[in-house]
């Protein structure tokens, strides 16, 4: 019985956030009602309010549940063991291999697309794109030594560290808002030779 009743609760909780997801696409988060979502989900309000507070906190949780994904995805498997893997890599590929963490962190984001275009879109909530940015700019800060020479660095590394998040930004919102048609792996590797090499040098414009 609890199972069944886990199960219905997950199933309710993907309806009403697909319903957002919806709604989100169509107009302003300040304009959605409850009711539209209720209806718009197939459920009642009373069923809505089982499960949030209001839409603020429909939004809040989806938002918390991403950014909770997203530090898990950087542990498992560890960010650091994941870049000196990749280090090792590279002395015998020409070619560098974006850091495993990058991947599954796209596949997370391609997973949840729909959700993530809503938030990140004109209609959503315009503080969640700065949260996620700073996001990875953080998760880059706290591993900088593993794969940087912090001693020939010409710049301060925080500002590095800006300049790699808000490319890593403006990419995967470009990708989300035209429907994901790069695979996790090739926006990775885009990703990843931006970041390193440039987007002059890595698009071929200069050698």
């Amino acid at each position: 019985m609890e199972y069944s009743e886990d199960r219905r609760i997950i199933k309710t909780r993907k309806e009403i956030i697909n319903a957002f997801n919806t709604l989100l696409n169509e107009k302003s988060f300040s304009k959605i009602t409850i009711a539209e979502l209720a209806k718009k989900a197939n459920i009642n309000r009373g069923t809505f309010y089982l499960h949030y507070l209001d839409k603020y906190d429909l939004i809040n949780q989806c938002e918390q549940e991403i950014f909770t994904q997203i530090t898990n995805i950087s542990k498992n498997p560890p960010f650091n063991q994941t870049l000196r893997d990749v280090n090792a890599l590279q002395q015998v590929v020409l070619k560098g291999y974006p850091p495993a963490f990058i991947i599954h962190l796209l596949e997370y984001f391609q997973k949840n697309s729909e959700l993530l275009k809503a938030i990140l879109g004109p209609n959503g909530d315009p503080s969640f794109e700065k949260d996620l940015k700073n996001v990875f700019a953080d998760t880059f800060l706290n591993n900088a030594e593993t794969f940087l020479d912090i001693s020939k660095l010409t710049v301060k590394l925080e500002l590095l560290v800006e300049i790699v998040a808000s490319i890593y930004m403006s990419v995967i919102r470009y990708w989300l808002s035209n429907g994901v048609q790069e695979s996790p792996e090739e926006l990775a590797e885009i990703l990843f030779d931006m970041a390193s090499k440039g987007p002059l040098k890595a698009s071929g414009i200069v050698n």
